[in-house]
């Protein structure tokens, strides 16, 4: 959970250490530095984001969560089409997406 159990506020599960996406990651924070984009100071940790808590939500509703997704093992190989630029909008019902760029990978 992100920030903190003692807090949550996202839960993800992590993905591991893939060299070809860590160079994608640190290509994208490159070519986007210059249009203003910081760089991020924290080592990038792949994840997937399977969902956001409400701001009422507290460490005891998810106490079983930890230990269901402890074992959880998910083996396989994703072929990525296309990558797009997400933009996230937090507001009192929750996030809103919207694409603001859509690249199809060769």
């Amino acid at each position: 959970m992100f920030p903190r159990y003692e807090r949550p506020r996202v839960v993800w599960v992590g993905v591991a250490p893939e060299p070809a996406l860590e160079l994608l990651q640190h290509r994208m924070e490159q070519e986007f530095a210059p249009l203003g984009f910081p760089t991020e100071a924290r080592a990038f940790r792949p994840h997937i984001t399977l969902g956001r808590a409400g701001t009422a939500a507290s460490p005891r509703r998810f106490d079983q969560l930890e230990s269901a997704l402890a074992d959880l093992s998910f083996d396989a190989t994703a072929v990525i089409m296309t990558v797009d630029l997400m933009q996230s909008a937090l507001q009192s019902g929750g996030a809103v997406y919207h694409v603001r760029h859509s690249e199809r990978l060769s």
